[in-house]
């Protein structure tokens, strides 16, 4: 069975964030709110999150800012909801990190298939701490690698290809 996850949702209509939020709920995962960019930075510094739902439309930063700050620096994966549908926008949140993509007005059953399919391959289990292989451990909880005392500079999906192999 699918453990729990960390869900942050972040948008700043209160009735798409109780949408989001039965839906990711009734997956089995909690939910963790937003109404601002500002709100989820601070989350993030607070909570170990494990995926992301991100408006690109938010009153004090652009989503795909947000986005970018979340995939990029914290290796969390990130579906983009947004009313802008078009082709470049989903480009550009593609381009910034995202997961996925799902358009508003959107079919709760369809989120959900895809909240799903992502959580099948994001895992707790990466969050263990301190994985040791002979002279190469990394700390799942700083996402940091070293080979002896080197520290290792690896993107976030080196990260967690690294910490699955590790983990086998």
């Amino acid at each position: 069975m699918q453990s729990e996850l960390n869900v942050l949702v972040v948008d700043d209509e209160p009735g798409i964030l109780d949408i989001v939020g039965f839906v990711v709920e009734s997956l089995g995962h909690r939910v963790i709110t937003a109404a601002s960019a500002e709100e989820a930075r601070h989350h993030l510094a607070e909570i170990q999150v494990d995926m992301a739902i991100i408006d690109v439309m938010l009153p004090d930063e652009s989503g795909i800012s947000l986005c970018r700050t979340v995939a990029g620096t914290f290796g969390v994966p990130v579906i983009l909801l947004t009313a802008l549908g078009e082709t470049p926008d989903r480009i550009a949140g593609l381009e910034a990190g995202a997961s996925d993509y799902v358009g508003k007005p959107f079919n709760p059953k369809e989120l959900s298939l895809r909240v799903a399919a992502l959580a099948r391959m994001t895992t707790r289990s990466t969050r263990v701490g301190k994985l040791v292989f002979k002279e190469l451990e990394i700390d799942t909880r700083a996402l940091t690698a070293h080979l002896g005392s080197q520290l290792i500079d690896l993107s976030p999906p080196q990260f967690r290809v690294l910490a699955a192999m590790m983990q086998q």
